[in-house]
């Protein structure tokens, strides 16, 4: 079993279904083999959190819907009671059944619906009156699925209401009975309370697997014990807030039928590249980094410290006198150069430069609009594009809809380009609405997928800046799980983009392909973040201090030997 701690690979819900059913096909796995690698895996990250043996004096109320994420529930259940703990399995009403007496008229009357719920119900079953002479040993109860259930009664609620199955809205009883447990968790968290811990199966009920959307209401879980991998519902907001702590379990199906995923969830940056302990300057990389203006020159200090803080050798600063001027005072190590050299010869300028990070601060006039496509016409470089480039970018674009505007983004800057955007920023590039974009950010992902593989390009990457930062490109997608809420402050996304201008050195060697370059920049930036708000506070932190924390996120990161 893999810790939330873990990155992981992600899947779609027909993705899971698909690999489920080819193993239950071409490989003959019987369902109730996958049902009790579930239901362990449940079991077992409930008897961890207890921490003790002595399991009889918990209570645990289970809440189980029709379907196979129900089944799951009730093995879970069996599994609790085998243990000893005192179980309440709470059912929809017209599947409540008291008792051995009831049980064949109800298997007859809804094993049509779902076979796997009434045999897992069946067994259950056997263990009702077992052990009541044991004072010891697990007790079953049954009761019926309420708004007025007593959750305070119990220590834990395991739901099993819904699954990744779901995709409609959720609604009566079913719906009240979640904002009822809502409510009492958050209200007794708020009064510092024992309560209830809520356990979801697979994923909290009422979540989108595909989109992470509300469908009605969900269950806000402490801790999601997730099957096979990730589900993007469980990555991106506002199902991400819903799921607590995940754990990942296998539950074994077999490799071979889950080889196809659709992105990786990063909850942590890989190792750093080793450092040649005979490098210099010119071996670490050099940047070129064409940001800042009179009126915002932070944002060219912010990028520019950012490259050195990451590992590169040498940063060339080219911006307004001004900024320069201003740059000589707290940055002395960067290499100067004034707007007008710069377009005056550019390939000259950039001579033994592979990297260019272009916009933060930049402005958006003719000079500002000169600057960036000098750059893009050198080709050989990589670009990172944040703030004003992509602003400048988006206003030569043409009004067509979202796949052809893609085709022409990757048509004008080429292969090897990241661009690097904010909601607001990205909302323009692609010729939308700003509060358009939280809702297709998955739209988004598969057009750009779409694009690139019709272009047959292979590097332009995109960074999809959110709370749940995706990156994709390169037939990749990653979906980043670092990082805070108190990044949320000017010059947190200055200080990405020189990070991503350093980092992109490692697909210049071979070390990294440039998606992977995007996404440790993004994950190592979120790792600084943590880092930075474990020190000052979430509401306290600026971007500066971002940037003071990245040789502490490197080197939590570890290098790889």
């Amino acid at each position: 079993m893999s810790r939330n701690r873990d990155n992981c690979v992600v899947y779609t819900p027909q993705q899971l279904r698909e690999a489920e059913e080819a193993a239950m096909g071409a490989c003959a796995l019987p369902q109730v083999l996958l049902m009790e690698h579930a239901a362990l895996a449940v079991a077992d990250a409930i008897c961890e959190d207890a921490g003790t043996e002595e399991y009889g004096r918990f209570r645990v109320a289970i809440l189980a819907g029709n379907g196979n994420n129900g089944a799951d529930a009730l093995a879970t259940g069996r599994m609790l009671v085998r243990r000893g703990f005192r179980v309440t399995l709470f059912e929809l009403e017209k599947n409540a059944a008291k008792g051995r007496e009831r049980q064949q008229s109800w298997v007859y009357q809804y094993d049509v619906a779902n076979n796997a719920y009434s045999e897992q119900r069946t067994w259950l079953l056997q263990y009702e009156n077992e052990n009541t002479s044991d004072p010891e040993a697990g007790t079953l109860e049954w009761a019926v699925i309420s708004p007025e259930i007593d959750w305070s009664r119990f220590d834990y609620v395991v739901d099993g209401m819904f699954g990744i199955g779901l995709n409609r809205e959720i609604v009566g009883v079913l719906r009240d009975t979640i904002l009822s447990l809502n409510e009492y968790t958050v209200r007794a968290k708020l009064l510092g309370h024992d309560r209830a811990k809520v356990f979801a199966v697979d994923i909290p009920s009422g979540i989108d697997a595909g989109t992470g959307e509300i469908c009605g209401a969900a269950v806000r879980a402490d801790v999601t014990v997730t099957f096979s991998g990730a589900k993007i519902g469980q990555l991106v907001y506002p199902g991400r807030d819903y799921c607590g702590k995940r754990i990942v379990a296998d539950v074994g199906i077999p490799a071979p039928n889950l080889q196809k995923a659709y992105g990786c969830a990063m909850m942590r940056p890989w190792r750093m590249k080793r450092r040649d302990p005979a490098g210099h300057k010119g071996t670490f990389g050099k940047v070129l980094v064409i940001a800042g203006s009179d009126t915002t020159p932070g944002a060219a200090v912010l990028a520019a410290t950012a490259c050195y803080r990451s590992g590169a050798g040498m940063v060339k600063v080219v911006s307004t006198r001004a900024v320069l001027s201003e740059l000589l005072h707290v940055l002395p190590e960067a290499v100067l150069c004034e707007r007008e050299e710069w377009l005056a010869d550019p390939e000259k300028q950039a001579a033994g430069y592979s990297v260019a990070v272009v916009g933060p601060g930049l402005g958006t006039d003719s000079e500002a609009t000169e600057l960036l496509y000098s750059t893009l016409n050198i080709r050989r470089l990589i670009h990172i594009l944040d703030a004003d480039a992509i602003n400048l970018l988006s206003s030569q674009l043409r009004e067509t809809e979202l796949y052809q505007r893609i085709c022409e983004i990757l048509g004008i800057v080429g292969d090897r380009c990241i661009f690097t955007p904010h909601p607001a920023e990205l909302a323009r590039l692609l010729g939308w609405k700003t509060e358009d974009v939280a809702a297709n950010r998955m739209l988004v992902v598969n057009r750009w997928h779409d694009a690139e593989a019709a272009r047959n390009s292979d590097g332009t990457i995109l960074v999809m800046k959110d709370a749940t930062t995706i990156v994709v490109g390169n037939g990749a997608t990653y979906f980043n799980e670092t990082g805070n809420d108190g990044m949320g402050t000017a010059g947190s996304g200055d200080v990405l983009a020189g990070m991503c201008g350093a980092l992109a050195i490692d697909a210049c060697n071979g070390y990294r392909t440039l998606d992977q370059c995007a996404a440790q920049a993004v994950a190592l930036h979120g790792l600084a973040g943590d880092l930075a708000a474990a020190k000052y506070g979430r509401a306290g932190m600026k971007a500066g201090d971002i940037l003071d924390a990245i040789p502490e996120a490197i080197r939590e990161a570890g290098t790889a030997e």
